[in-house]
């Protein structure tokens, strides 16, 4: 795991990096189109399993989404695994402000299946922190 306890792996990549822009006022990229903060932020974070261990973090994935019921900004927390490769699962994740954001993963409930997850991957999570922009089925 590149030297990260995986206790720690997975909230370690989900908090290191995520806090930019965020108590700036401006989440929004620069460039045309942009002129409005965007409320909402949402993410996708890849996660690979450790060699033999897709079924567990499966399972430990089920029970992230359970525990996340404790955040009430966290709108959706949803897991899904690669049809092309079953050791690759994504999240996406939609939180109502840049604060949503700040507290996730702090909550007991969280912080104990983060670290349960964290003994299933096999490497940091690959974390692209994105505004929304338009969707169907979602009140962005």
């Amino acid at each position: 795991m590149g030297g990260l306890r995986p206790a720690s792996a997975l909230n370690t990549a989900l908090n290191t990096g995520l806090n930019t822009g965020l108590n700036t006022g401006s989440l929004a990229p620069a460039g045309p189109g942009y002129g409005r903060r965007m409320s909402k932020i949402t993410l996708i974070a890849k996660l690979t399993a450790a060699e033999g261990k897709a079924d567990g973090l499966a399972g430990a994935l089920r029970d992230l989404c359970a525990a996340a019921e404790e955040e009430a900004g966290l709108e959706i927390y949803s897991a899904h695994q690669a049809q092309d490769d079953p050791n690759t699962f994504y999240f996406f994740e939609m939180y109502t402000d840049g604060e949503a954001l700040t507290i996730h993963g702090k909550g007991d409930g969280m912080k104990a299946a983060m670290a349960a997850s964290g003994a299933f991957l096999g490497g940091r999570p690959e974390v692209t922190l994105m505004n929304p922009v338009a969707a169907k089925g979602l009140d962005i």
